[in-house]
């Protein structure tokens, strides 16, 4: 059978896609073969996550030397003596903490989302804690909470990686308050906190960015933040671009700079199975299959509500919306920061180099990932999608 001109395209493509993703699987292997060679399991076992001290003891948490999750091992002051005292911890990410007290061994138990409380031999004594984003007293996100601190008078504080909330609980396992919120972006991190006790001031760790957010009581605080100023102008300003003004500017721009039609990969098919057992997701525009990285948003909807419309990527599905971050007149730029049911996972700076043309580049946290031209949709081609409106942030009670 003789193959038309469009058969032999998509053959082409297909070519090329394969031989993408046959370099990236090769990668992928020797990547997997080297994290788990026996060598590099070791080490990781070796690793501590976390110390606390007493005036008795020592505790360390590492990783188990046999099967999988963490240990905690107690020694002396002199680090010998070691007896271990926790097995069979879980932790996600590589990510497992603890403190200590005179009394208590304190557990941040993330992926059962809870804390849990023993004695210097392991013996639980009692835990506190529950998965519930809806509830003050309770942890959300895939694993919470990340890490703990111990305060003076016997309270505990939980800080919550992604969400970036500094809880206070009482030793007995009850909420004092929701001190506040650090932006601290989205991803299972190390979230490491403390407490000024006398300035009544929190510090958490910022790991995407190497620095430190401060938590200051209300009345310290300016009434408008150096970074509160800097959104709202680009907000009021450059960010308007990206939505336009709905009567000759819309608020949608793709790669293609035309509106995706129904994902043909849901059409069947030979081509689409294809490119689908590839890793790749196929788009029609003006009837034609488009092959585009299951990872690349190729359109974005931007509303004048601030919720936000993707397609392609891993935030495709869930409720997205954008938060003005800063802008650059001179270059005629701006930063804002996706974020998804109110999480800030990444950045974007958009270049403008016409109204209808910008360069889009993607960030987590100050490095490039990846930079593509998008061109905005014209008015007339397109259908309004339903806007969502998205999900305010919790606020703290007394920060």
């Amino acid at each position: 059978m003789k193959r038309s001109d469009r058969d032999k395209r998509r053959l082409e493509t297909l070519e090329e896609q394969k031989t993408i993703y046959s370099n990236q699987q090769k990668e992928t292997e020797e990547m997997f073969s080297s994290f788990f060679s026996a060598d590099s399991m070791l080490e990781r076992a070796l690793e501590i996550t976390s110390l606390a001290v007493t005036s008795k003891d020592v505790f360390l948490c590492c990783g188990a030397l046999e099967g999988h999750g963490y240990e905690v091992w107690r020694t002396d002051h002199d680090l010998s003596s070691p007896k271990k005292v926790v097995t069979d911890l879980g932790g996600c990410c590589g990510q497992c903490d603890i403190q200590a007290t005179e009394d208590h061994l304190i557990l941040a138990e993330n992926t059962k989302f809870q804390v849990g409380l023993l004695d210097r031999d392991g013996n639980r004594l009692t835990s506190f804690g529950q998965q519930d984003r809806t509830s003050k007293d309770g942890f959300g996100s895939c694993c919470n909470p990340m890490n703990v601190r111990c305060c003076s008078n016997g309270d505990i504080l939980t800080a919550e990686s992604s969400l970036g909330f500094i809880k206070r609980f009482n030793k007995d396992g009850a909420l004092v308050s929701t001190v506040g919120k650090a932006k601290i972006g989205g991803g299972c991190k190390h979230v490491a906190i403390g407490f000024d006790e006398k300035r009544d001031r929190y510090y958490m760790q910022y790991q995407d960015r190497n620095q430190i957010c401060v938590l200051v009581p209300l009345a310290e605080a300016p009434e408008v933040t150096a970074e509160e100023k800097a959104a709202l102008e680009a907000q009021q300003g450059l960010a308007r671009k990206l939505t336009g003004d709905s009567i000759t500017l819309s608020g949608e721009w793709s790669l293609t700079g035309k509106r995706p039609a129904v994902n043909s990969s849901n059409q069947g098919g030979l081509f689409s199975l294809l490119s689908e057992a590839l890793g790749a997701n196929t788009e029609s525009v003006d009837g034609e299959e488009v092959i585009t990285n299951m990872e690349q948003v190729t359109f974005f909807a931007f509303h004048s509500d601030g919720s936000l419309n993707l397609r392609g990527g891993y935030f495709e599905d869930g409720e997205n919306s954008l938060e003005a971050i800063s802008q650059d007149e001179s270059n005629n730029t701006v930063t804002f920061a996706q974020l998804q049911d109110g999480i800030q996972y990444y950045d974007y700076r958009v270049k403008f180099i016409d109204d209808h043309t910008a360069e889009f580049s993607m960030l987590y946290g100050d490095d490039v990932m990846n930079t593509q031209t998008y061109r905005r949709i014209p008015l007339e081609t397109e259908t309004k999608p339903e806007a969502s409106t998205p999900q305010s942030a919790a606020t703290g009670d007394n920060q």
